[in-house]
């Protein structure tokens, strides 16, 4: 995608350049020309959480992701996973306390290439660690205690030959940091566990590493806790700051996840003194208060028992939508997001959907572009311009309003609760003139203290409100990238702030379009389709380039595509399926088309499956456990799509 300012292009490095020497200052910018840029403190920024997206995706992406406003980047865990991460949690399942070698999301090299990137855009790189367990086989010891992985053995040998005095053997769960339901509890107290947590902190800090979020970290001992202290924290974040101060310059940020209480009758504080902990709470308020309830009582903060500022704040979460605890719509989550990042103190965190809601959802694709939407983007910038200054939450009737003011700039964020359409609102804090609704670019006059809001549909319930004109610039969404395709399908379109725009099909004639146009493609008998976009708000313009190819599929098969025919001359090519987890090599090559076939009677047993490449005259001996010693593997394959697009999966 290219965007071309007409007058006046402000350049994307100015920005990061900007961001890096700390932006605009509380008090030395115009207000009404104001321009948009990221903090410079990751501790004020947003954070968009990458949710198993490959590194390479993330990377290709920092520049939509800068503009967007978030200040930092999230990934899934970074470790060797179980089972080479066939599925998504069993990331959380490591086998290892290094970076992984054979991972569908990327390894060392391509985590530095990120990091690299991501700094040149004054985005910083927080990675998801896990400390607290590792993998399991499913099965007990017989102490009734999670039975450890032999998969550990390949990585970490002294762990798994230790596992009697490495792990705790405890069932009671209200021993909270001594046992963790279904997976094998790590005693993070031991030295050689703490040696080894430490070498992996370090290891992705020399990576680039701005950060970390520390799974289940409330299962860990504090330095503080009254039952089974320990000096893990000290040991492992603690010398990882210092080892990142010396490195850079900076502090490394840090993150646990606290899901409810600490347990144990432990209070908040052992955590929040050591890192920021995640609020699953006020979210779940927001969300039942907007949605359920249409009131606005619980909108408030008040059940945090800590300083707003120790708080890692969100609408939704990989726990939440993955376990099905929400299933907000989009508009519910234009709401809840507004409000929550609207708050002054409280940093929070975005997370990008994969592609289903339950534990189907495929490893290594960006499984939606909600995260892309100018609505989020808007709240974000409000979020960036406003950090520092004060704020007046309240309600006004059916209204929620958040008031936030400095001494040269005021501005409001207004959430119609009731959705009545229209109203008057007062405000306490906002000086009088032309304000601009930074959802449609509608002048709104405040005068007196007070002024007339309507909300649109474009508005989705909410209005936000600043004394400059809109800076973003005119965005469009694809239902689908370009690529392969086998049935007809249908291509949506989506504008923002845009007020023309121009389609072209293969070189067909030109036609003039705005906010939302859809198109099948795959109803005529050409086997590719170009298409060519162009749009524009009067200020900038982009366009967009898409290319689909549809391939004509051999019958009764499940069809591998593209694939580069040395990764089975030169290379032992594997199919690893799940339920039933096995290895083997059921395809035949299709000499007519170049396809690796896959009957479908035997994918229709598959719930999901991946190819693996593995060195040539490579024999698996046990056809039922994960052989890490693969060299590269692909993303999830569902059996549903009936066929793979092989062209990026090459040695």
């Amino acid at each position: 995608m290219k965007l071309y300012r007409k007058a006046l292009l402000t350049s994307f490095l100015a920005i990061s350049l900007l961001a890096a020497c700390g932006g605009q200052s509380a008090d030395d910018y115009d207000p009404t020309t104001y321009e948009d840029v990221l903090p410079s403190d990751v501790n004020d920024g947003l954070i968009l959480h990458c949710f198993d997206w490959t590194f390479e995706q993330i990377e290709e992406n920092l520049d939509t992701i800068a503009s967007l406003g978030y200040k930092a980047v999230q990934t899934s865990p970074v470790t060797q996973p179980k089972s080479g991460g066939s599925v998504w949690y069993y990331f959380y399942q490591p086998v290892s306390y290094s970076i992984a070698t054979s991972s569908p999301l990327g390894g060392k090299e391509e985590l530095t290439s990120l990091c690299s990137a991501a700094e040149e855009r004054g985005i910083a790189v927080i990675v998801d660690i896990v400390f607290n367990h590792m993998a399991t086989t499913g099965g007990t010891n017989s102490d009734g205690t999670p039975d450890i992985d032999p998969e550990v053995n390949e990585y970490e040998p002294y762990i798994y030959e230790n596992r009697d005095t490495l792990f705790h053997h405890s069932t009671d769960t209200s021993e909270v940091t001594q046992c963790y339901s279904g997976l094998p509890d790590i005693d993070t107290s031991n030295p050689y566990i703490q040696e080894r947590s430490l070498s992996l902190l370090k290891e992705c800090i020399d990576c680039g590493v701005d950060g970390f979020r520390f799974d289940a970290a409330k299962h860990i001992e504090t330095p503080y806790d009254e039952n089974y202290p320990s000096d893990f924290w000290t040991n492992t974040l603690g010398e990882a700051r210092k080892y990142y101060q010396e490195k850079t310059g900076n502090s490394l940020f840090a993150y646990g996840e606290i899901l409810g209480s600490p347990g144990d009758n432990r209070p908040i504080s052992n955590y929040t003194s050591l890192m920021k902990v995640t609020d699953n709470g006020y979210g779940e308020n927001v969300g039942k208060s907007l949605l359920t309830y249409k009131s606005a009582m619980g909108l408030s903060r008040t059940a945090l028992s800590y300083e707003a500022s120790s708080a890692i704040t969100w609408a939704e979460s990989h726990d939440t939508v993955l376990h099905d605890e929400t299933n907000w719509t989009f508009d519910n989550l234009v709401r809840m997001w507004s409000l929550i990042v609207s708050r002054k103190d409280t940093q929070s965190l975005f997370f990008a959907r994969p592609d289903t809601d339950d534990d189907t959802c495929t490893v290594g694709t960006i499984g939606s572009y909600d995260w892309n939407s100018p609505y989020f983007a808007a709240a974000n910038k409000f979020h960036n311009r406003f950090i520092g200054k004060e704020e007046n939450p309240h309600y006004q009737d059916a209204f929620y309003i958040n008031e936030r003011y400095g001494s040269s700039d005021t501005g409001a964020l207004i959430i119609d609760v009731k959705d009545t359409g229209s109203g008057t609102i007062t405000f306490e804090n906002l000086r009088d003139g032309t304000y601009y609704d930074q959802l449609t670019g509608k002048e709104v006059v405040v005068s007196g203290g007070s002024a007339s809001l309507t909300f649109t549909d474009a508005n989705k319930g909410v209005i936000i409100l600043c004394l400059s004109e809109p800076s973003s610039s005119p965005t469009l969404t694809v239902s689908r990238e370009s690529g392969t395709y086998s049935g007809e399908f249908t291509l949506t379109l989506t504008l923002m702030n845009a007020t023309d725009a121009t389609i072209t099909v293969d070189e067909g004639e030109a036609e003039h379009w705005n906010d939302t146009y859809s198109l099948v493609i795959g109803d005529d008998e050409g086997e590719v389709t170009n298409i060519s976009i162009w749009y524009t708000n009067g200020l900038m313009e982009g366009s967009k380039e898409l290319t689909f190819t549809k391939v004509a599929l051999v019958e009764g098969y499940f069809n591998i595509i593209n694939l580069d025919s040395s990764v089975y001359t030169d290379y032992e090519l594997y199919v690893w399926s799940w339920t039933p987890s096995t290895w083997g090599k059921p395809y035949t090559l299709d000499e007519e088309t170049g396809f690796l076939l896959i009957p479908e009677e035997t994918v229709s047993s598959y719930t999901g499956f991946l190819l693996a490449i593995f060195e040539k005259g490579h024999e698996i001996t046990n056809l039922n456990t994960w052989d890490s010693s693969c060299l590269k593997q692909t993303k999830d394959i569902d059996p549903a799509d009936g066929y793979f697009d092989a062209t990026d999966f090459h040695m």
